[in-house]
């Protein structure tokens, strides 16, 4: 998912999975062009503390009017990793899901994931005028659903190794090691599965 056709087709589908009973499954947020405006406008400065927006912007100071949004890299996982905000006064580069969620306040929240496509329309005159994301999941993207593991273990019966398993490839579960010893300088550890 790490080009926005890819990412931009998979976050506006709803493929059948264990957690499309989830409030983040899928999800929609829209602003219109002030709205966006302001929040980012809001947001910039605070999140310019972290480190990850260059040029960074110090409170009080005026970004200018936004012209667009562009994703500049993704992770495999469609999550937006770098993005470019282009403005009449400058472009600022911004790095890093959370500070990117944080920038895009909507009803005084945060996006739920990083994992987004911008739809962006523009008037006659070239002014953006409205904004819609569509985004998919909540939280880090490490790889387990809490709502399909919960799915799977409560309405289809499946035990905690056939969750994992189904989404962890190639894993082994196993007891905790219980024997570490020292041959030869190197320390060998031995697991107990059942």
């Amino acid at each position: 998912l790490n080009t926005e056709e890819a990412a931009s087709k998979f976050y506006k589908s709803k493929p059948k999975s264990f957690d499309v009973k989830s409030s983040y499954y899928r999800w929609e947020r829209e602003w219109n062009g002030q709205e966006i405006q302001d929040a980012i406008q809001a947001n910039i400065a605070a999140q310019s503390t972290t480190g990850f927006v260059c040029p960074a912007v110090q409170k009080g100071e005026t970004i200018g009017i936004i012209k667009e949004l562009k994703v500049l890299r993704r992770g495999d996982s469609g999550k937006i990793m770098e993005l470019e905000i282009v403005t009449d006064c400058g472009s600022y580069v911004v790095q890093k899901e959370l500070v990117i969620r944080r920038l895009f306040t909507n009803k005084g929240k945060a996006l739920p994931s990083a994992n987004v496509v911008f739809e962006q329309e523009y008037n006659e005159n070239g002014d953006l005028i409205y904004i819609k994301a569509y985004g998919g999941g909540f939280g880090h993207g490490v790889g387990l659903s809490q709502y399909g593991a919960g799915f799977m273990g409560n309405k289809l019966g499946q035990s905690f190794d056939q969750i994992l398993k189904h989404y962890y490839s190639g894993i082994t579960l196993a007891t905790e090691p219980v024997v570490l010893s020292n041959e030869n300088n190197n320390i060998i550890q031995q697991f107990y599965t059942k």
